[in-house]
């Protein structure tokens, strides 16, 4: 039995596959290119530091079970770059890093004949940094570059976020409650960076109330639908210079 170096769905997830498929693959055109991005949850919400890796991941597989036959779609390992919010963060990376980083994952996939990229982003330092690699993919490389951050499916690992949805959905994946500290995290860890972030809010017990498979199925729903738009999004048609249309 192989082991597996990520939750994926077998038939969805990259490594899986060898080179010489990719060269026969059918429909690249059109074929998605998922690109995980996370980092490590490293500010008081009292889940694993891979929280946003096991969610990502989680959302990626079940989606890949459920999509319609016709939709085709591959997703790579996720890409773990904490670029903020501050430099004592697990494992951070400069702004320059993680652009490069992105920028070269892009350029080997256009390599291997793909059109379509789609960072999946549950990292909220990252929302603008990945925008800014994207427009550059395109313009430089005519790619078809999209983004889909957590937080539009209402899943937002912001420190200021409305936490209720997510933390339904990491009881759910982790089959426990969040730890509970009785200490503010906000100027112990991050000086100055946090310390009006409603981090480490308590719960109440028993949770939010809200069913968290419920929830997870919600946004794969949703995923599922912005994949499709994605998928039927024809490429622009860019006009010579000096071509009106």
């Amino acid at each position: 039995m192989r082991a597996s170096i990520a939750i994926q769905h077998p038939d969805a997830f990259w490594p899986n596959y060898r080179w010489p498929q990719f060269d026969s693959w059918e429909n690249k055109e059109k074929t998605l290119i998922y690109v995980p991005t996370i980092s490590m949850t490293d500010w008081g919400m009292g889940f694993p530091l891979d929280a946003e890796e096991v969610l990502v991941m989680s959302l990626l597989k079940a989606a890949s079970e459920r999509k319609p036959t016709e939709l085709s779609w591959l997703y790579l390992p996720p890409a773990s770059l904490v670029a903020g919010p501050h430099m004592r963060t697990a494992f951070p990376v400069n702004l320059d890093l993680a652009y490069d980083y992105l920028h070269d994952l892009g350029k080997s996939i256009a390599a291997s004949g793909f059109r379509k990229i789609v960072f999946i982003n549950a990292n909220p330092w990252m929302e603008d940094i990945i925008d800014a690699t994207g427009r550059d993919l395109r313009i430089a490389l005519d790619l078809q570059m999209f983004c889909v951050n957590l937080s539009g499916l209402q899943l937002n690992f912001h420190p200021d976020a409305d936490r209720a949805r997510l933390n339904a959905v990491l009881r759910h994946l982790f089959g426990e409650a969040p730890a509970q500290s009785t200490e503010s995290q906000s100027n112990t860890q991050h000086p100055g960076i946090l310390q009006n972030w409603n981090v480490n809010v308590k719960e109440p017990i028993g949770g939010s109330g809200l069913d968290g498979k419920e929830v997870l199925d919600d946004a794969v729903d949703h995923f599922i639908r912005l994949s499709q738009e994605i998928y039927n999004k024809a490429p622009i048609e860019v006009k010579p210079k000096g071509v009106r249309p």
